[in-house]
C-alpha cells in the first residue's frame, strides 16, 4: 500500500526535538550497557583465571571483543525499537515515529541501513549529516536520504492556553 510522503498530513520533525530524543535514547542506552558491562566484566573475570584474554583481544582495528558488542548492543536497541514499533523510547516522548517515504511498513533492511551505515556516515561527517535535516525541507538528515526513510509525528499535541486572573500569565 503506497503513502504520499508529501501528503499534507504530515508533519516532519525538526533537528532540535531529534536531537532531544537522540540525547534521551543514548541516556537509556547508557544505563542499559551499564548491565552489559557487568555481564562482559565477569565473563573477562572469568575467563582471565582461565587465562584466556578473548575479550580485550583488537578484532576490527583498534576496538576488542568488548567494544564491538558494546555497539551491537547499542545499535540492536535502535534496530529493534525502530521496526518494532516505528519510533525509540526518545522518540516516543516526542510524539516522534520513524516512517518509510514510499510504504506503509518500513523494512527490516532499511531500518538496518539507516541505523549502521547511515549513522556512521553522519558521525563521520562530524554531525553533518544530522544539521542536514535543520536545513532540509523534509527535515531528512543524510541518514534518512539513503534509507529513504522521514521522521515524522506521530501525533499533534495540543496547546492550552490558560490565563490565571491573578496575575495575568498563561499557563
Amino acid at each position: 500500500m503506497q503513502r504520499d510522503c508529501n501528503s499534507e498530513n504530515l508533519e516532519y520533525a525538526g533537528f532540535w526535538v531529534r536531537f532531544a530524543a537522540y540525547v534521551l535514547d543514548h541516556m537509556i542506552i547508557f544505563f542499559g550497557l551499564i548491565g552489559v558491562r557487568l555481564v562482559l566484566a565477569l565473563a573477562s573475570f572469568v575467563l582471565g583465571l582461565l587465562e584466556i584474554n578473548i575479550l580485550n583481544t583488537n578484532v576490527l582495528f583498534q576496538y576488542s571483543l568488548k567494544d564491538v558488542a558494546l555497539y551491537i548492543c547499542q545499535v540492536l536497541y535502535f534496530i529493534i525499537c525502530t521496526y518494532e514499533t516505528g519510533t525509540t523510547f526518545g522518540k516516543r516522548v516526542f510524539h516522534l515515529k520513524v516512517v518509510s517515504a514510499k510504504e506503509e511498513r518500513l523494512g527490516l533492511f532499511d531500518i538496518v541501513y539507516r541505523e549502521t551505515i547511515g549513522r556512521f556516515l553522519c558521525h563521520v561527517s562530524l554531525g553533518f549529516g544530522y544539521l542536514l535535516a535543520g536545513l532540509d525541507q523534509q527535515k531528512c538528515g543524510l541518514h534518512d536520504r539513503l534509507s529513504d526513510t522521514r521522521v515524522v509525528y506521530a501525533k499533534k499535541i495540543k496547546e492550552i492556553h490558560i490565563e490565571n486572573e491573578n496575575t495575568g500569565f498563561l499557563l
